[in-house]
């Protein structure tokens, strides 16, 4: 059975978390990517969702009115000082219609089955002409089979992600958006070494591996490349740039 995004993070989440406190640069382009989508500047009010541990935050001018929202306490349980998020589920976010001009979504939708709920509900949020910046793994990708056939065969909990595949332009523009641009973006996450990249692998994806074990399947679904002093691991994600009409 598909488990939603919050029963899945309300398990996994802390582990989650400790990968990405312990090598915060790795997924940097990542985060700089989706960021650049938004187009954000000081004054405008823009929400994460769902924000996880709040990884893109530190990249955010702080001019930026920034508001973190997340489905569970997962990603901070157990922390001398979580931070603030508003803890809500991600078709009824309790903020007011037309409040934001930016929302931006990263990584997170895969696990939402069904997402038409949750665009209507960004669309809802936005003001007119505000912007949604969406990016998440794409179906029949090369991350898409890592996630559901490695990661899967690997995690206790498995990995049963649903990307984004051809129903995603018609659901947002049915929930009220012209689709500004969608395309796939090759991109890498940066460790010093191999077994940086693969500890921090079974952190972020809850895996019962040993270092061999992690790195075959990095290699053989994504691959990864060595040298400069660095290994850089392969990743690529679909990135959707829509306006409210």
């Amino acid at each position: 059975m598909f488990e939603s995004y919050a029963e899945i993070f309300s398990r996994r989440g802390a582990q989650y978390q400790t990968a990405m406190l312990r090598w915060p640069a790795a997924r940097e382009a990542e985060f700089l990517q989706v960021l650049a989508d938004a187009s954000l500047s000081p004054d405008l009010v823009a929400y994460d969702v769902p924000a996880g541990g709040g990884y893109l935050s530190r990249h955010v001018d702080p001019g930026v009115h920034w508001l973190e929202i997340e489905t569970t306490a997962g990603f901070t349980s157990g922390q001398a000082a979580p931070q603030q998020i508003l803890c809500s589920s991600l078709t009824s976010i309790e903020l007011a219609d037309a409040s934001a001009d930016r929302i931006i979504s990263l990584a997170g939708l895969h696990h939402v089955p069904d997402r038409s709920g949750v665009y209507r509900e960004f669309a809802r949020l936005l003001r007119p002409a505000g912007l949604l910046a969406l990016a998440d793994v794409a179906e029949g990708s090369a991350a898409a089979a890592f996630l559901n056939e490695f990661v899967d065969r690997h995690c206790p909990m498995g990995h049963r992600g649903v990307f984004l595949g051809a129903e995603l332009a018609p659901d947002v523009r049915a929930a009220g958006f012209d689709i500004l641009a969608d395309r796939s973006i090759d991109l890498h996450w940066r460790f010093g070494t191999t077994d940086d990249m693969a500890d921090f692998c079974r952190l972020l994806f809850g895996l019962e591996t040993d270092n061999a074990t992690t790195l075959a399947g990095i290699r053989d679904h994504v691959g990864y490349e060595e040298g400069s002093g660095q290994v850089l691991m392969n990743w690529a994600l679909r990135h959707v740039r829509a306006r409210k009409t």
